[in-house]
Order: structure tokens, then C-alpha cells, then sequence
């Protein structure tokens, strides 16, 4: 006979309330999927009532899917923020399982309570769906809601831990973007006999890598992609701080050849300047464009000067063509429409420099 499930009509997630203690527990008691169902026995006279009180005090992060007044799943996120919820008493537990099982539900329980989610991460330590409608999209609405809840608290990933040896319950998770991460494993569970082994399972709900390997690759994308965007920005800064700085550096190398080191020193001053000039054109400061035009209007008249005062041909030769060369840059300075980068579109128009 084929098992037909239900569908959901109006399905409505909320933050569980106080009053849906039972009926949650009542589901928990029905399902083997949560930690529960490892901690404690099912079984025993008081589990119900304890497990009512337990969730009456700790009802922070749980969230119950309703269909009608029926609560037919529930899950619990904690983020790296968040109290813990899961310290019982030993003297509690003693007294509603006896002393053995009390000592051991309540070492156990501590060991979700060590669990702490790192910067980031967002924890499901429990998902429940009623079994009579397993076959609908209620672990979809769950899933999508902790997606949700993590994005909102700033979670790069949800993670989750599945027992080792159910493929089932992975495989569906897999549907829904999970992965195995690793395998973690507890010596004090192991010891007591509980369940010790599971897969943690990730899903990644944000833009921001959270594995080392995916932090290198998203930076190496980073630079390539400004590199992409900019590298025009960049020739045309490279190709104006040459063109600038080609002038004052052969002047000073002649003037230190010919004997003349402090006028060397000013050349040097003079490229300081340039290159400070093309870092405000750069930046598209319309003061870098002037100032530089002005600096190259100066050198030329000081390099006229200096070639009207001397006797020797090769100086002035010299003096005059670099003078000419400064005056052509202080004219495309002043007078082209724009020397610097279009940073919207990536295009340059300096046609009057080349």
C-alpha cells in the first residue's frame, strides 16, 4: 500500500513560545534524529515531564513550524554569541533517572553545551519533522528559515552534525547545499556508550569565504578583478610620471656629470614633486594639474635661461630641447580635455600625450 503524505496548506515558522513545550516534546519523543533520543531513554516514566520543563526554561533559538495548531517540526540555531542552554543539574537529573543515568545524561548534555560555534557560524544542534510529513516541504521551510536566521546575524555558514552511519538523513541534507566538512568524534560519549561519531556537515549562506583555501582564492579573485578594472588607471599613471619625470631626471644627470651636484639634488627635489602631482592627477584632484603645470612652466623658463647664459652649443642644445619638452607637457596639461582616467567606464582620453 502507497503511503500518501499530507500537504501543507498554510505553514507558519515562529519563535517557540512556552506554552509548545509538550507538544514539542511530544515530537521529539517520536523522532531519533535529535540528541535527545541518544541522551536520554525514551522509555522512562518521567522523560515527558522533564523535557517539558526543560524547554519551558529554554526556549531561546528554538523555532516550531506550525501547520493549523499542530507543531510538525522544530529546529535550534546557536550562534557564537549565545548562552548556554543546555546545563541541567546533576541533582535534577538524579532525581527524575536515578543516580547512573542522571550522572550520565547530564555529562553528556555538557558536551553539546562545549560545542561552541566559532565567529561566523551559525549551529542547528537539533532538527525535528513529524514523521507524517517527512514527505512534504517542511525540512525545506526549516532549512530555508535558519538560512534566513543566519544571514541576519551576520553567519557566513550553517553547520550541523548527522551520526556517522546515516546516509539517509546526509543525503537529504546534500539536497539542500550541506557538505562534510570532517568527521568529529567524543571519547566521554564513546565511554558512555552513547552515540560519539558524526559527520558536521557546512552550507555556506553568505559571499564571504569561510575555509582557508576559499579566503586565498577569494583574494587572489579580488586582485585580479581590480587589476581587470583598473590596469588602464594604472598605464596611464605609469605612462605620466615617466613622460614627467623623464626631463628632471636626464637634467640631473647631465648637471652632475658636468660637476654641479647640488643642482642634481634640486632635480631630485623636482621628480619628488612630480611624481606627488601624478598621484593627485591620479586621484582626478584638479590642484594635481595645476600645480604640475605650473612646476613644468617654471623648469622650462629656468632651462631657457640657463641656455641663453651659456656659451657651449651641447648645453644649450641640450637645455632648449628639454625646455621645449616641458613646455609641450604644460600645454597638454592645461589644455587637454582630460588627462585623467575615466574610472566608470575604464577609458582614458589622452590622445594629446601620445
Amino acid at each position: 500500500m502507497t503511503h500518501i503524505s499530507p500537504t501543507l496548506s498554510v505553514p507558519i515558522i515562529r519563535e517557540m513560545r512556552q506554552t509548545d513545550a509538550e507538544k514539542l516534546v511530544d515530537l521529539i519523543l517520536t523522532n531519533k534524529e535529535t540528541m535527545f533520543s541518544q541522551i536520554f531513554d525514551k522509555t522512562h516514566k518521567n522523560i515527558k515531564n522533564f523535557l517539558i520543563q526543560y524547554f519551558i526554561g529554554n526556549t531561546q533559538g528554538i523555532y516550531v513550524l506550525l501547520e493549523g495548531l499542530d507543531i510538525i517540526g522544530a529546529f535550534k540555531i546557536r550562534f557564537h554569541d549565545s548562552p548556554e542552554s543546555n546545563s541541567v543539574g546533576f541533582k535534577t537529573l538524579i532525581r527524575n533517572f536515578g543516580f547512573w543515568k542522571g550522572i550520565r545524561a547530564g555529562l553528556l548534555l555538557s558536551f553539546w553545551d562545549e560545542y561552541r560555534p566559532r565567529h561566523h557560524e551559525a549551529f542547528i544542534e537539533f532538527m525535528v519533522i513529524d514523521e507524517k510529513w517527512l514527505g512534504t516541504e517542511a525540512r525545506t521551510l526549516l532549512v530555508n528559515k535558519a538560512k534566513t536566521l543566519a544571514k541576519d546575524a551576520d553567519a557566513r555558514f550553517i553547520s550541523y552534525l548527522v551520526s556517522i552511519d546515516d546516509y539517509k538523513l546526509l543525503a537529504k541534507y546534500e539536497n539542500y547545499g550541506f557538505w562534510e566538512y570532517k568527521k568529529i568524534s567524543s571519547l566521554m560519549a564513546r565511554m558512555l556508550k552513547s552515540q560519539y561519531k558524526w559527520r558536521k556537515l557546512l552550507v555556506q549562506v553568505s559571499d564571504e569565504p569561510f575555509t582557508v583555501k576559499g579566503k586565498v582564492l577569494k583574494k587572489v579573485k579580488d586582485v585580479r578583478d581590480v587589476w581587470i578594472r583598473r590596469k588602464e588607471e594604472v598605464f596611464f599613471a605609469t605612462r605620466l610620471a615617466t613622460g614627467l619625470t623623464a626631463v628632471p631626471i636626464i637634467a640631473g644627470m647631465l648637471a652632475y656629470y658636468k660637476g654641479y651636484p647640488m643642482a642634481a639634488y634640486g632635480w631630485m627635489v623636482v621628480i619628488a614633486a612630480h611624481l606627488i602631482g601624478v598621484v593627485l592627477v591620479y586621484k582626478q584632484v584638479e590642484f594635481g594639474r595645476i600645480a604640475l603645470s605650473v612646476a613644468v612652466i617654471l623648469e622650462s623658463g629656468n632651462m631657457v635661461l640657463r641656455a641663453l647664459g651659456t656659451t657651449v652649443w651641447t648645453d644649450r642644445t641640450w637645455q632648449l630641447t628639454l625646455a621645449s619638452i616641458n613646455l609641450y607637457i604644460a600645454y597638454v596639461m592645461l589644455f587637454a580635455n582630460k588627462v585623467a582616467p575615466a574610472r566608470e567606464t575604464g577609458s582614458i582620453e589622452i590622445s594629446k600625450l601620445v
